[in-house]
C-alpha cells in the first residue's frame, strides 16, 4: 500500500496496515472472555437476565456470574435504570459494562446517554469522567420481527463525546473491546446477532486481510496483487457477509473490489480511506439499517468533502418495519443479492 505522511493522517493512526491474526472460538465466546476479564478486574457488569444460570439472551455472560457473583448484576426490566446505575458507578470512579438485551431497547436509555453520560465530563469542568461501556446486539436475519430486529446504530452515532464502535468477526473482538476499555470516554458497542456465532474468517486464497494501525483502525480485505475496480465501505455483519460471498459477487459482476470494514463509527474520519480509493471511480456504501439520514449519508458527505469525483451508491435496509416471516424479512434487509444488484448499478452507471 502507498504510505502517506503521518501528518496527513487522522490523529493516532499510522500510515500502514498490519496483517490481522486469526482468533480462536466464536465471537460470543470472545466477548465472554473479555467480560470475564472485566469481572476479574473488579468491574461491574449489569443487565437484564445476565446472571447465571441464564447468562444473558445471547449467553455473552454465561458462567461469569457463577465465578464472580458480586460483579454480575441482573436487573429488573428498566434499560434507563440499569444504564443510570452503570453511569453513576462510573462517575464514582468504578468501571461499568451495561448490556442492553436487544438494540431496539436502546431507545429506553437514550435520555441517559444524550442528556447525561455524554455531558458529564464538560458539565463538571473536565474533572469528571464517565467511562461506561454500553453493549447491545443489533440486526435482523433471525425472524424476531419488527421490534427485535432493527439496526438503530445511525441514531447512536453523532452523540458528542460518546464513542460508537461496531464489532466485526473479521478481527478479534477482544482487542477492540480492550481498546474501548482503555478510553476515558463513554462508549456504545454494537454487536450483531448473526456475528455471535461466527469464527475467524477463512479467506479466499486470492484475498488478504489487514487493519489500519490504531486502536479502532478500519479493516481492509483486498485482492492480492490486483488493482480493484471499486471499493465497498461498510461495517459489522454486512462486511463479513460480503467477504464470505466475495467469489460469488466477483463471478456475477465480473469485478474485483476492496472491502473497507469500519470499526469506529463515531467519531468518523475517512481521510485515509478517501486517499486509498481516490484512483478508483466507484464506491459502494452499505449499512445494516435504512439509508435515509443514515451512516451511509455521512460517509458519502465525507467523500464529497474530500473531493472524491467518482460515483457513489448507497445501499441499506428498506425503510419499513422488519417483518417476521423469513421471506419478507430477507426482502427488507441487505443481502448478497441486493449487493450484487447495487454493484451492477454502480458499474453500469
Amino acid at each position: 500500500f502507498e504510505a502517506y505522511e503521518d501528518d496527513q493522517l487522522p490523529r493516532g493512526q499510522s500510515a500502514h496496515y498490519v496483517k490481522t491474526v486469526p482468533y480462536t472460538g466464536r465471537v460470543v465466546e470472545r466477548i465472554n472472555a473479555f467480560l470475564r476479564e472485566e469481572a476479574g478486574n473488579g468491574h461491574l457488569i449489569i443487565g437484564e437476565d445476565i446472571a447465571d444460570p441464564y447468562g444473558g439472551a445471547f449467553k455473552a455472560t454465561k458462567g461469569i456470574g457463577e465465578a464472580f457473583p458480586d460483579q454480575v448484576i441482573s436487573t429488573p426490566i428498566s434499560e434507563a435504570g440499569l444504564v443510570g446505575i452503570a453511569a453513576g458507578y462510573s462517575l464514582a470512579g468504578g468501571k461499568a459494562n451495561a448490556e442492553i438485551m436487544f438494540g431496539d431497547f436502546m431507545t429506553y436509555c437514550f435520555d441517559q446517554i444524550v442528556n447525561g453520560i455524554s455531558k458529564y465530563h464538560h458539565m463538571y469542568g473536565l474533572e469528571a469522567n464517565c467511562p461506561v461501556m454500553i453493549r447491545t446486539p443489533m440486526g435482523g436475519k433471525r425472524g424476531y420481527g419488527p421490534t427485535h430486529s432493527q439496526s438503530l446504530e445511525k441514531y447512536l452515532c453523532g452523540i458528542d463525546n460518546v464513542l460508537t464502535v461496531a464489532l466485526s468477526s473479521l478481527t478479534d473482538p477482544v482487542e477492540t473491546l480492550r481498546a474501548v476499555r482503555a478510553q476515558a470516554a463513554p462508549a456504545i458497542i454494537i454487536e450483531n446477532k448473526i456475528e455471535y456465532g461466527r469464527k475467524s474468517p477463512e479467506l479466499h486464497p486470492h484475498l488478504e486481510i489487514s487493519q489500519s494501525a490504531g486502536d479502532f483502525g478500519h479493516i481492509l480485505v483486498s485482492p492480492k496483487n490486483v488493482q480493484p475496480h471499486f471499493s465497498v465501505v461498510t461495517y459489522g455483519e454486512t462486511a463479513r457477509m460480503i467477504v464470505d460471498d466475495y467469489a460469488r459477487i466477483h463471478e456475477e459482476t465480473d469485478s474485483l473490489f476492496d472491502v473497507f470494514c469500519l470499526v469506529q463509527l463515531y467519531p468518523l474520519d475517512l481521510r485515509q480511506i478517501c486517499r486509498h480509493v481516490a484512483p478508483q471511480q466507484h464506491v459502494l456504501i452499505v449499512e445494516d439499517g435504512s439509508s435515509p439520514f443514515g451512516i451511509g449519508a455521512e460517509i458519502a458527505a465525507q467523500f464529497a468533502e474530500a473531493e472524491f469525483d467518482g460515483r457513489l451508491v448507497r445501499l441499506g435496509a428498506k425503510p419499513v418495519p422488519i417483518p417476521s416471516p423469513k421471506s419478507l424479512e430477507t426482502q427488507s434487509l441487505v443481502t448478497t443479492d441486493r449487493v450484487i444488484a447495487a454493484v451492477r448499478e454502480l458499474l453500469d452507471g
